[in-house]
């Protein structure tokens, strides 16, 4: 006849599984926020040699627009004409097609487009896109000035930037100190900008941005009305 648990050993157990589970949640929640910063960090990075190819074949960075996947119903993606210094209105990144029909374009330049990993927050934000990259055209609206070298004087004119939209403020300097390593976070009230280093951190209402350098070309191309 087997021996059954008693009422203490059974309380004895359920209190090991109960400590033993709040050792491991918090570390495991840890190890997949750092899995997520590291994913997008290199996201980030793969937009960034795109759109340095594609300035190296066309002459121009492409115009702002949200760098979303196919899937996604109704995006409208903005190029600035390079021919005629009008706006096209596009279905897809210039980065991954032709359709505007730009002279020296030798893509696609990247496989394709995703979401970043942290597509719905719920925090307050002015993004139409939230959980989408964004790349930043020169001289638009969408742009920002760096600091590349922290010593409190921006060194750039408003140039082109890979955008992570719309993260806790936790998440958007995990991303920078993956590029930035020597940093601290910084109180921002909105609007406000941490423009140290090659990332910038921004906070605009509740969700934070942090925007990856890429390059400048003078501001003569940005975003259509």
């Amino acid at each position: 006849m087997k021996k059954s648990f008693t009422l203490i050993e059974l309380i004895v157990v359920i209190a090991i599984i109960a400590i033993l589970a709040a050792i491991i949640a918090p570390n495991a929640f840890k190890a997949i926020e750092k899995a997520k910063v590291a994913k997008a960090a290199s996201e980030m990075k793969t937009i960034k040699t795109a759109l340095m190819a594609f300035y190296s074949d066309v002459g121009i960075f492409p115009g702002a627009h949200y760098f979303t996947p196919d899937d996604v119903v109704g995006v409208v993606w903005i190029l600035e004409d390079p021919s005629g210094g009008g706006c096209l209105s596009l279905q897809a990144s210039p980065l991954l097609t032709n359709e505007a029909d730009v002279s020296g374009w030798d893509g696609p330049y990247i496989e394709r487009a995703t979401k970043h990993p942290w597509p719905d927050t719920g925090l307050a934000t002015t993004w139409s896109q939230p959980g989408h990259y964004f790349i930043g055209g020169s001289g638009a609206v969408y742009t920002a000035r760096f600091d590349l070298d922290a010593d409190g004087t921006p060194d750039t004119v408003p140039g082109v930037a890979v955008y992570l939209t719309n993260v806790p403020k936790t998440i958007a300097y995990a991303v920078n100190s993956v590029f930035d390593k020597q940093e601290t976070p910084q109180e921002l009230t909105p609007p406000g900008i941490d423009m140290r280093g090659v990332v910038n951190v921004q906070r605009w209402t509740d969700g934070y941005d942090a925007a990856l350098y890429v390059g400048s070309d003078g501001g003569s191309n940005g975003i259509c009305p």
